[in-house]
């Protein structure tokens, strides 16, 4: 699946990572905080690796979190 866009969804005990393609539709993930900010690290690893030119991160997903 190509994905144009991921969007973030905030519910009051986890989040939702919902990754969608182009034609509509997509993949929604529940998550807790800590496994979020894995996955968001994890994207934004294999972006910088694939030196695509995306938008500056917004100042919570730069500040440095601890994970377990």
């Amino acid at each position: 699946m190509l994905v144009e866009t991921v969007n973030i969804t905030t519910n009051p005990m986890d989040f939702q990572l919902i990754f969608r393609p182009p034609g509509g539709g997509g993949l929604a993930i529940k998550l807790s905080r800590a496994d979020l900010h894995r996955v968001l690290e994890l994207l934004r690893r294999y972006t910088q690796e694939a030196d695509w030119a995306l938008p500056t991160q917004p100042g919570w997903l730069t500040t440095q979190v601890t994970v377990n």
